[in-house]
């Protein structure tokens, strides 16, 4: 009975204030379709009232009218029906007559057209989902036939920042975000006031997460110099912050074992498409310093993408360009020469092409002179002091990995200057057989003394030894087989990389008697390489070793390139599929390494990247041996 009595008390009990409360329900109603909403002002004699609950209540009541009253934006169509390109391409319409302007946009013809087919049906199918805004914390895709052992490690989503501030925290993220939101020139106004939601430029489709690509490619590619040398040319058009995103975007799509471009990619790449026929349509910006920015970065995508048919087309477009301006050193804009340099360099050399005329004009008078003081990205193709110091300043570099690193920085300045010796006497029609021939016997003879210390060298599965369990030594011991043979048996690193055509890996195996499920002798040497990558902190690139990183990568990258000339049945293989994943792989990896590096240490790795493009030239590309 007292049950009962109680639900009676609450039932009836205050009858005004339940009518007041209808009341107050039915004002609302009313005032949601009395015209437009007005701005509320809420007033209180002491502060505590304005978390009174009937306050509290009003406000949430204004904004949820807000929200269901705004506009709607219009729905996209689903990209399955929609006609255009996914990947496209510059054709080469652009005028080599310096910088005399196109009259008309009809002179450009056709900017651009569709390269692959593929993306298309893989939409079709249905396979690729769109992440949305909450990508970080979704489950993962299902993965493919090769993903339980070749997904990239956790540590490229990890930032570990060390003292020199060299890797991105979210507090210097937010920072770069801060300060692009305040400088943007165009904001986005609602009545009186600004949406700050709204000043950051979007794509048109609603499909593609502007803000989440942003905050990926700064957390991922941008490092201390990112906010002084490039950040101030991205934010000169919106052209430039959108179509950085494309980066950020295609190494999400590696990062969840996607083998070709999410929808997301695509779409973006799509909208990055239009910019540049919408930019090349117009005379002041067919060949401005944005529109390079904006196919430099659609190539970069497409260079992460590991789609070689594309990127030679955006490179050929690149140089038109540049030659429409009057050559790479006329631009006037240094970053933007040496931005296009360094990436079109990286291009060539993981996918062995030969650089094109207009962009190899950029070259190094000298190699920059740096403070003893100062780390520099040290390695076997750039160590502009007597010895390493940067790189045996690393807790990670042993004395066995430093030594090895001299012995192939030994290596590669002996075989260019005994080359450059040869030429200058051919030149100057010099050619002392008798001359020639001791230089050639003395060459021989410390190329055999390295090629021996380095086949001597133990594997890091040998238990006992201070080598053991060393994956930063294991996998530079493992490019220095690749590169060392390459080198002296004049093979493209990759054909090099494959331990029936490398001596130097028998050598090796008769010296070390490892197990048959460590040898190498059965192995790609690019896919042994990917697993002792696997097990170091390749998140922040090694560190002070950043720069034997990046040889490292750059070497495998060029290495696991497949055979231009591989059947498409054999390209569907178990073994094809999981060696072009081991590719792509290993491209991320030296092209993340290659961005950050080219905003703090820009000149150190061009000198770098010219002298590897030098031994690849000295030791032939595999297009020219198979004759394409």
């Amino acid at each position: 009975m007292a049950s009962t009595s109680s639900w009676s008390d609450v039932t009836t009990d205050h009858p005004l204030s339940r009518e007041n409360q209808v009341k107050k329900r039915i004002s609302r109603r009313r005032r949601r379709h009395n015209g437009p909403l007005q701005l509320q002002f809420l007033t209180a004699t002491d502060p505590s009232h304005f978390k009174n609950e009937d306050t509290r209540r009003s406000v949430r009541s204004h904004a949820m009218a807000y929200h269901r009253n705004r506009p709607r934006k219009e729905g996209y169509d689903a990209p399955a029906t929609r006609k255009g390109p996914t990947t496209s391409i510059l054709v080469e319409r652009i005028s080599y007559e310096g910088r005399s302007h196109i009259n008309a946009p009809d002179e450009l013809g056709q900017h651009l057209e569709q390269q692959r087919h593929g993306n298309e049906t893989a939409l079709r199918t249905g396979w690729v989902v769109h992440e949305g805004a909450t990508f970080e914390r979704t489950p993962q895709t299902q993965r493919r036939l090769f993903a339980a052992t070749c997904t990239l490690p956790t540590e490229l989503t990890r930032q570990d920042a060390d003292s020199k501030g060299s890797s991105y925290t979210r507090s210097q993220e937010e920072q770069i975000l801060r300060f692009i939101m305040t400088t943007m020139p165009t904001l986005s106004h609602i009545g009186d006031g600004v949406d700050p939601f709204l000043v950051l430029p979007n794509f048109k489709s609603p499909e593609i997460n502007s803000l989440g690509l942003k905050r990926h490619c700064i957390r991922v590619f941008a490092s201390d110099s990112f906010y002084v040398k490039w950040l101030p040319m991205l934010l000169s058009h919106p052209h430039l912050l959108l179509s950085s995103s494309i980066i950020a975007s295609v190494w999400l799509d590696t990062l969840s074992s996607k083998p070709v471009d999410s929808k997301q990619t695509y779409l973006l790449k799509d909208e990055i498409i239009g910019m540049i026929n919408e930019r090349l349509q117009h005379s002041n910006t067919q060949s401005s310093d944005a529109t390079i920015m904006v196919v430099l970065h659609l190539f970069v995508g497409e260079v992460l993408a590991s789609n070689e048919a594309a990127i030679r087309v955006h490179e050929r477009g690149i140089a038109k360009l540049i030659l429409h301006r009057g050559g790479i050193r006329c631009l006037g804009n240094e970053l933007l020469a040496e931005a296009c340099a360094v990436c079109c360099y990286h291009g060539s050399l993981i996918f062995e092409n030969e650089p094109l005329p207009a962009l190899a004009a950029y070259t190094l008078a000298e190699v920059p002179s740096i403070d003893c003081d100062i780390p520099i990205p040290e390695s076997p193709l750039f160590c502009s002091r007597a010895d390493f110091t940067t790189v045996s300043a690393d807790l990670h570099c042993s004395t066995d990995t430093c030594n090895l690193l001299k012995g192939m920085r030994d290596l590669t300045d002996l075989s260019i200057s005994h080359q450059a010796a040869f030429e200058i006497l051919r030149d100057n029609h010099e050619l002392d057989t008798a001359h020639i021939h001791k230089r050639d016997v003395e060459y021989n003879s410390r190329v055999a003394a390295i090629r021996k210390c380095l086949t001597r060298l133990p594997a890091a599965h040998i238990p006992g030894l201070p080598t053991s369990n060393d994956w930063v030594y294991e996998a530079c011991r493992i490019t220095a087989l690749i590169y060392a043979a390459s080198v002296i048996l004049r093979l493209p690193f990759s054909t090099a990389a494959n331990p029936c055509r490398n001596p130097l890996v028998a050598e090796s195996e008769a010296f070390n008697c490892v197990g048959p499920e460590f040898s190498l002798l059965n192995t790609h040497l690019s896919e042994a390489l990917f697993k002792a990558l696997q097990r170091t902190n390749v998140g922040d690139m090694w560190n002070k070793m950043s720069g034997v990183f990046y040889w490292v990568s750059t070497v495998g990258a060029a290495a696991a390139r497949l055979p231009p000339t591989l059947h498409e049945l054999q390209q569907q293989s178990r073994d094809a599929i999981y060696a072009k994943w081991v590719q792509r792989c290993l491209v991320v990896y030296s092209s993340r390494t290659m961005i950050k590096l080219m905003f703090d240490h820009a000149r150190p790795l061009l000198a770098a990247q010219e002298k590897l493009l030098k031994i690849q030239e000295l030791v032939g590309r595999r297009d020219d041996i198979d004759g394409h």
